[in-house]
């Protein structure tokens, strides 16, 4: 069994002892002193490129080409009535990608996060920030909040709030109940669709394929910050790292690196 799939058992183990002290079943969690099996903490971590982050938006979410309208949801216009951004029909993986990749959200961040999580840019060109918290049934990591800058395509995205005023959920917003032991909606299908779509189900990195998964959108992030010159401190307070071991992994990767631009 691979690293990833005991640690995957682990944490749904730790997440259902978590549901039994929450609901006054049990009065602390046995599975709390469990640790995760780990590979070296050092070892590179795989990305996306900005070119494959554009692959899997263009390709693999509006599945397409943009022939037609068939993919393209509702559109928001500037003062001179022009779409300035287009979102897609079936926004929720959208904002998983997008979460992931331009603000480093954990999975079970994303499926929690909720639009009182935002602060609105001031304007389309500047300001923002996402702060990530606790709230009903959901803890973050470490019980530590962390604020976000936006990042320009989430700016973007996020200068709209205050016109079209959403609140609650960001993703699945109907959706109040969890629908596994981990997240209210379990996304891995829709995930590997957009894949798919994107023909990007596996990337080859560090000599050896590596399949794409939720957290390698965290990964992307946090390579994006290395290579834009951010530091290990400065990456570990933007990504929540409670190791900063974790956070030095990313700094191999040289500042400005052909491929990702922050």
């Amino acid at each position: 069994m691979s690293i990833a799939s005991i640690n995957s058992y682990l944490r749904r183990l730790r997440v259902i002892f978590n549901f039994g002290v929450t609901s006054g079943t049990l009065s602390s969690n046995p599975a709390k002193s469990i640790s995760f099996k780990r590979s070296d903490k050092g070892d590179p971590k795989p990305y996306l490129t900005k070119e494959e982050i554009d692959r899997i938006i263009l390709t693999g979410i509006f599945n397409s080409r943009f022939e037609g309208t068939e993919d393209i949801g509702p559109s928001y216009y500037d003062e001179d009535g022009f779409p300035s951004i287009i979102m897609p029909l079936k926004p929720d993986i959208y904002w998983v990608f997008m979460l992931g990749i331009f603000a480093g959200l954990r999975l079970n961040e994303i499926v929690n996060a909720r639009w009182e999580w935002i602060n609105p840019p001031r304007s389309f060109e500047s300001g923002g920030s996402i702060t990530v918290q606790s709230g009903y049934q959901f803890r973050v990591k470490a019980r530590q909040a962390r604020t976000i800058s936006l990042h320009t395509r989430l700016r973007h995205l996020l200068y709209f709030k205050e016109q079209f005023g959403p609140t609650g959920f960001i993703v699945k917003p109907h959706t109040i109940q969890w629908v596994s032991t981990s997240y209210r909606w379990d996304c891995r299908k829709q995930f590997e669709t957009v894949l798919r779509r994107a023909d990007l189900l596996t990337v080859n990195r560090h000599g050896k394929p590596q399949t794409v998964t939720p957290h390698i959108l965290r990964h992307t992030f946090c390579s994006m910050l290395a290579q834009a010159g951010y530091n290990a401190y400065e990456i570990q307070k933007l990504a929540g790292h409670s190791d900063l071991k974790v956070s030095e992994s990313y700094m191999h990767l040289a500042p400005h690196e052909k491929g990702l631009d922050w």
